[in-house]
């Protein structure tokens, strides 16, 4: 059996986490778990990241160091940790991102300015799925 948490903040990246990455990767393995989704909120909302930082990829790769860095202490584990990010459009609720890669972050700049819609349709056309 595989059991997934497909919803994890760290509070590195979110700021309405109340753990860090490796107290709660140690949780989860200590759990049976076979891994998570990282889903730190992405530059607006909650994010603990640099949401004044006017560069694009600066931010993108911020945010990918973190990724890495939890991915790489989830192995130590021997737990999977997947790739994801929540985010909010201007005006729009909070979406769950899933089966992207870093690489659709950097080729989608500008992303938080951009329509609920385009997002919606970008992430699908990367092969990714989001929720609302």
């Amino acid at each position: 059996m595989f059991k997934y948490e497909l919803h994890m903040h760290t509070s590195q990246g979110s700021r309405c986490a109340k753990s860090d990455y490796k107290s709660q990767l140690q949780k989860y393995a200590n759990s049976g778990y076979t891994g998570v989704v990282l889903t730190d909120h992405f530059f607006n909302s909650n994010s603990s990241f640099l949401k004044d930082e006017p560069d694009w990829l600066t931010k993108v790769e911020r945010f990918n160091e973190h990724y890495e860095t939890v991915r790489e202490y989830g192995k130590s584990l021997g737990l999977d940790v997947f790739f994801g990010f929540e985010f909010c459009s201007p005006g729009s609720h909070e979406q769950l991102i899933y089966g992207t890669t870093i690489d659709f972050l950097r080729k989608t700049p500008d992303l938080d300015k951009k329509s609920t819609q385009y997002l919606c349709d970008a992430v699908r056309e990367f092969g990714g799925v989001s929720s609302l």
